[in-house]
C-alpha cells in the first residue's frame, strides 16, 4: 500500500518500494521497445537495489536481447574475483538472469585513464 504526495510515493517496506519501482522501469522499457530497436540503459549496483532487479529479472513483458546494458560505476584497486564488485553483484542479480544484447561494465583492472577513455 502506498500513499502518494506530489509524485512522492511512501511503502512500508523496501521490498514493496523495490516491486514498486520494478514495475515503472518495467513499463517505461515496454513503451521504449515498441518505438526503438535498442535500448542502452545504466544500472546502479547496492542492496537497495535488490527488489527492483529481482522484480525486472522475472519479467516476462521486456525483451532483454534488445537492451545494452551498461554499470553505473565500480570500486578502484579490488582484485577482479572481489565480491564487492558492483560488476559482481549485478551478474549476481541480474545479468545472469537475462539474455541482454550486450553488457558493458567498467575493468577494475586497466588503468583508470584507459578504462575512462574505453567505458566512454
Amino acid at each position: 500500500m502506498s500513499e502518494t504526495f506530489r509524485n512522492i510515493h511512501v511503502f512500508l517496506t523496501g521490498q514493496e518500494a523495490g516491486i514498486a519501482a520494478g514495475k515503472a522501469v518495467e513499463e517505461r522499457l515496454v513503451a521504449l521497445q515498441r518505438q526503438r530497436d535498442v535500448i542502452r540503459i545504466i544500472f546502479a549496483a547496492a542492496p537497495s537495489q535488490d527488489h527492483l532487479l529481482a522484480y525486472l529479472a522475472s519479467s516476462t513483458r521486456i525483451q532483454w536481447e534488445k537492451i545494452i546494458a551498461f554499470s553505473m560505476d565500480e570500486y578502484l584497486e579490488l582484485p577482479d574475483d572481489a565480491p564487492q564488485l558492483f560488476s559482481r553483484y549485478l551478474e549476481n542479480n541480474l545479468f545472469s538472469k537475462v539474455a541482454l544484447k550486450e553488457i558493458h561494465t567498467i575493468d577494475t583492472q586497466r588503468p583508470v585513464a584507459e578504462e575512462i577513455t574505453r567505458f566512454t
